[in-house]
């Protein structure tokens, strides 16, 4: 059986300035999700990815706990403000504890199209917001795609203290020979409102 990730009462609420404590808890996603208990797909199929991918991250949740939006993982019947997926506290209503968007489309408007979906997650009240996507093909790097991603939430001007931004860059058939790797990286606002400076910072 898999990990089952879940986020402290202390990580739940919004604002909040224990910076460290709620890294932890995102770390703790990006590790749980490294390990998955099924092999990725073999090709390059957007939609086998984005099935395995989904399916990893229902697995991982505690659903006593939490409840999940869409309740399967393979549909889209029932998702909540159009987001991919949505978790909620079952003890508090409507209290999103993680917010989710996947675009893994590997066309020429690559980037237009994560950065689109991005912006749901900019706009949405959860502690923790997750966005996977791969650069792979078509010239596209992650520090690119990276950059492009500092700079949305620069000229967000509605941040939250404790909202926490979970960044998965998928690479299938990467060079080190491990399908299904990803790289990882972290943000949190330092202040409400609009930031002064912004840094995604790898996660191990």
């Amino acid at each position: 059986m898999a990990n089952l990730w879940s986020v402290p009462e202390s990580c739940s609420t919004l604002p909040g300035d224990n910076f460290e404590e709620r890294k932890r808890a995102a770390t703790e996603l990006i590790r749980i999700l490294r390990d998955p208990e099924t092999q990725a797909p073999p090709g390059d199929s957007r939609e086998e990815w984005t099935s395995w991918i989904k399916k990893n991250l229902y697995e991982l949740l505690d659903l006593e706990a939490y409840g999940v939006s869409p309740p399967i993982a393979n549909s889209t019947r029932g998702e909540y403000l159009t987001l991919d997926v949505t978790v909620e506290e079952k003890t508090r209503e409507w209290r999103i504890i993680l917010a989710v968007e996947s675009e893994l489309d590997d066309s020429r408007h690559r980037v237009d199209e994560i950065l689109k979906d991005f912006e749901k997650l900019l706009a949405v009240k959860s502690a923790f917001k997750l966005l996977i996507f791969s650069n792979q093909k078509r010239g596209f790097t992650n520090e690119y795609i990276r950059r492009e991603l500092q700079e949305s939430l620069a000229e967000h001007g509605h941040h939250l203290l404790g909202e926490a931004y979970i960044f998965i860059d998928y690479n299938e058939n990467n060079l080190e020979g491990i399908n299904g790797s990803f790289i990882a990286h972290v943000w949190q606002p330092s202040l409400n409102g609009a930031q002064k400076s912004v840094l995604l910072v790898p996660a191990d």
